[in-house]
């Protein structure tokens, strides 16, 4: 019941390596999706987005791959926080994955950045997920990003306008990438280890 509207010639198409099925696919000049605002604002403070991307964007670090939140148009003052972009926001480029959540632009950006391996122009499925005030991203089934407590929950965003390749920032580039079997599922099968026991050369009474 969600609909998926391709912008400014983004196009569903048979797609490199990805065994002749067609994806989303996005070249990085302008072209980008949106998701119906509604699917974010049902799926509520907890819930599990999972994808396949591949990716052909250096690592600029002006670009997103996805974004959800409120588009605040408000580029640079982080002062102003009336009118900040909110945002959890998912990037994909060639040498690093970033995960963030954010609820006064980029300088309140709660989540991390990861340098990963053979990411250039090649598939791998990610799982984002929000728990609350937690937040987790997977790659091929392994955890590479962990935030706890950010503080800021989806509600706190004020909005849910989601894009795939375009930013909330008016400077940033469009995204080089694609992405497909995207699923969202309400609810956050988040665990969290409550002790872990560590040994070897330097450890006295488990420290």
């Amino acid at each position: 019941k969600y609909n998926l509207t391709l912008k400014d010639n983004a196009k569903i198409e048979q797609y490199g390596d990805r065994s002749n099925n067609e994806a989303l696919s996005l070249r990085g000049d302008g072209q980008y999706a949106q998701i119906d605002d509604q699917l974010f604002k049902d799926a509520g403070d907890s819930f599990t987005l999972e994808f396949a991307s591949e990716t052909r964007h250096d690592d600029s670090g002006k670009f997103f791959s996805f974004i959800v939140g409120k588009d605040g148009s408000n580029d640079a003052n982080t002062t102003d926080q009336a009118n900040a972009n909110k945002y959890l926001m998912f990037y994909n480029s060639k040498t690093a994955i970033k995960g963030v959540i954010s609820n006064n632009n980029w300088g309140n950006e709660q989540g991390s950045k990861v340098t990963v391996s053979g990411n250039d122009n090649s598939w791998a499925d990610y799982k984002i997920v929000v728990d609350g005030t937690n937040l987790a991203v997977f790659r091929n089934n392994a955890l590479i990003i962990f935030k706890a407590n950010t503080g800021i929950k989806m509600s706190d965003l004020g909005a849910t306008t989601a894009y795939i390749g375009k930013s909330f920032y008016s400077v940033d580039e469009y995204w080089n990438g694609a992405m497909d079997d995207i699923k969202v599922y309400r609810g956050a099968d988040l665990t969290m280890p409550t002790a872990v026991a560590i040994s070897g050369t330097g450890v006295v009474n488990n420290k």
